[in-house]
């Protein structure tokens, strides 16, 4: 898309999926650094709309040569030195606490048995209601919570990441 005043451009380019598949190809994948895969990691999740359909850079990301392209990219990216936690165990000493207003503090006893099976009772229901209560149709133009989010009287923990600061912070969408 083009937009504003400036020299007249005959026509914008339209490039074949496999001419982008070709020009992804031919940029060597280097290993990011850690603050790079946190920003490209958060916009990932920003632009996520699991509930709509794929906008254009999803459709060009899907289409076979460019993800065949995308391919070795994502396998440097899972082996880079920065991803290196996302397969390695539990760090206890570097775990923060997020508490949102209206939630229980970190510092508050929980009982998590007890708040996990209230939370699976509660979705449950709403499921049930739901389904009796809600438009069938997938396209229908309806909207309800997000439900994916763990349970809100148990405290929110996630790893650190250094002068980053805490992970879900920044890769978890707060509803």
């Amino acid at each position: 898309m083009l937009f504003g005043t400036g020299p007249e451009v005959a026509s914008p380019p339209h490039p074949s999926t496999a001419e982008i598949a070709g020009l992804i190809a031919a940029l060597p994948p280097r290993e990011p650094e850690a603050p790079e895969l946190v920003r490209a990691l958060a916009e990932s999740v920003s632009a996520a709309r699991y509930w709509q359909e794929p906008d254009g850079k999803d459709v060009l990301a899907a289409a076979p040569p460019v993800r065949a392209a995308l391919e070795p990219v994502a396998a440097a990216l899972a082996d880079c030195a920065a991803a290196d936690w996302w397969t390695g165990p539990l760090d206890r000493e570097d775990q923060w606490a997020v508490t949102f207003p209206g939630e229980t503090s970190a510092a508050e006893p929980v009982e998590p048995e007890g708040a996990s099976s209230r939370w699976r009772a509660a979705k449950i229901s709403a499921e049930r209601r739901a389904h009796h209560e809600w438009p069938r149709s997938l396209d229908a133009p309806f909207s309800a919570i997000w439900w994916s989010r763990p349970p809100r009287d148990l405290p929110w923990t996630t790893r650190g990441m250094g002068e980053l600061g805490p992970a879900g912070l920044r890769w978890s969408p707060v509803t």
